[in-house]
Formats: C-alpha cells, sequence, structure tokens
C-alpha cells in the first residue's frame, strides 16, 4: 500500500520532497527488500524525470574528465562555500569568516538558517553524482558544525576555524580529480 501513497503523491506535486530520499534510499539498497527491483528503478527514474531532477549527471564524462555540468555546480558550489565561510578578511590578520560566522551571531535562529543553507553544497553534490559515502561525509562536516553552533561563543569560533562549507567543496574537487581552489587549499 506504500507505493500507491508514493504514485499519489506524484500527481499531486509532493514528490519534490520524496524523490532524493527514494534515490538515496535505493542506492543504500534498502527499497529494494521491500519492492522488487524493477519496479523500485521505474518509481525512482519515473519520479526524477517528474520533478526538475532529469538533468542528474554523473560527474565525469565518457573520456574521465569532469563534465562542464559538474564544473558548472563546482564552481557555484565553491562561490556559495566562500561567501558563507570565508567572504570577509578580518582587519589586521590572515583570518576570513563569512556571513556563517556573522549571522550565526543572532540568537535564536541563526546557526539553525545557516545549517540549512549548507545543504545547498551537498545537493549540488548530489546532482554530481557523488557516491553516498562523500554525501554523508558532507552531511557530518554540517551536522559537527550545527551541534557545536548551540554553545554561544564556542559555536561562532568553530564557525571561523573549521569551515565546513569549504571542507565540502574540497570533497566534491577531490572526488572530480580537479586541483583546488585557493580558498579550500590547506595553508
Amino acid at each position: 500500500m506504500a507505493w500507491r501513497w508514493i504514485l499519489g503523491q506524484i500527481h499531486s506535486g509532493l514528490l519534490l520532497l520524496v524523490a532524493p530520499p527514494l534515490w538515496i534510499i535505493q542506492a543504500a539498497g534498502h527499497l529494494e527488500s521491500v519492492m522488487p527491483p524493477a519496479y523500485v528503478r521505474g518509481m525512482t527514474t519515473y519520479a526524477l524525470a517528474h520533478t526538475g531532477f532529469s538533468s542528474f549527471q554523473s560527474g565525469q564524462s565518457a573520456n574521465g574528465q569532469p563534465s562542464a555540468d559538474a564544473l558548472r555546480r563546482l564552481k557555484r558550489a565553491r562561490r556559495f562555500a566562500w561567501l558563507l565561510d570565508a567572504a570577509i578578511r578580518l582587519p589586521g590578520t590572515r583570518v576570513r569568516v563569512g556571513a556563517d560566522a556573522i549571522v550565526g551571531l543572532v540568537p535564536g535562529g541563526g546557526s539553525t538558517v545557516m545549517g540549512l543553507l549548507s545543504f545547498y553544497v551537498v545537493w549540488e553534490a548530489w546532482r554530481m553524482g557523488l557516491p553516498l559515502k562523500l554525501l554523508l561525509r558532507m552531511v557530518g562536516n554540517i551536522a559537527i558544525e550545527a551541534a557545536v553552533d548551540v554553545v554561544p561563543v564556542a559555536g561562532d569560533l568553530l564557525d571561523i576555524a573549521f569551515k565546513a562549507n569549504m571542507r565540502n567543496v574540497a570533497v566534491m574537487e577531490n572526488w572530480l580529480g580537479v586541483p583546488p581552489s585557493a580558498a579550500t587549499r590547506k595553508k
């Protein structure tokens, strides 16, 4: 009966929220234990095609080089991570901070909002076709930053030092085999 509910959601437009989890569950191999594998593949393909995720591509082209789409996604992720983690240099120091550290100072929801925005980089990595293991590592980076962010001063210092978004971009660069950008290079 669960499959009928999922098919009903396809037509109601709520599948946009269901398609990525379906893909992750399928990649982990859990959906095949409940439903026939051919049906799962067909359902996931249908879901991706009808929610705007049909342009899902592997990050590698036929010759082993990063595809043009993957490089565009990496460029967007680099810019976004730079904005969140390293856009502003503190005067008189070599330390850079971004919107994540500044907005994180806002009591109440600043850290929550910035933690949610960090998932944009993971979403771009998923669209590039990064393996589930690397996607989980990226989510782990965000989770570490978000967990420590609840402590008022320590969380803000961790935002400045840890830079989860820049770490996630470095994971993407490493997987694609492209040289790291100046911002993600370890000093």
